[in-house]
Parts: C-alpha cells; sequence; structure tokens
C-alpha cells in the first residue's frame, strides 16, 4: 500500500532522500537545514510488518565479517537503528 501526505504528489522538490535509516534522516535533516525542500521516501511503516516478504534478503559473501541482515536491519522507519 502506498500512502502520501495530501498534496505531496503535486509539490516540487529540490532533493530527494531514499530511505529513512540512521544517515537518509540525517541527510534529509542537513538538507533542509541548508534551505532546500526534501523528500524523504521510505518503503516500511512505522514498525516492521510481520510476515512481510523478507526485503533485506542478500548474500553475505563473508558472513564471518557481517552480521545477518534480519539482525541488522529493518525494512520500517527508522531502518537499521530500528
Amino acid at each position: 500500500m502506498l500512502t502520501f501526505n495530501a498534496g505531496v504528489l503535486d509539490t516540487e522538490f529540490d532533493a530527494c532522500v531514499v530511505g529513512a535509516g540512521p544517515a537518509g534522516i540525517a541527510c534529509a535533516l542537513d538538507l533542509r537545514a541548508s534551505g532546500l525542500k526534501v523528500l524523504l521516501l521510505e518503503a516500511g511503516r512505522e514498525r516492521p510488518v510481520p510476515g512481510n516478504p523478507d526485503l533485506l534478503a542478500a548474500d553475505i559473501s563473508y558472513p564471518e565479517h557481517h552480521d545477518p541482515t534480519n539482525i541488522v536491519a529493518a525494512h520500517a522507519l527508522g531502518g537499521s537503528s530500528h
């Protein structure tokens, strides 16, 4: 389901940040502080929804150097900080 705040599709933006994890939120806030009109996109919701397809699936080449994605990332607002 795709939801937007009223009128967002009729609005022009100076920048678009994809992903509302820690880096995306920080980037969007910095851009906004510099006077730009910013659109921040996030595919997830406030909290991950159990039973959703695993959009974080990945082939990890070196598992000894990386934790599984299901414990280091979240398909939700806040991304990996969730």
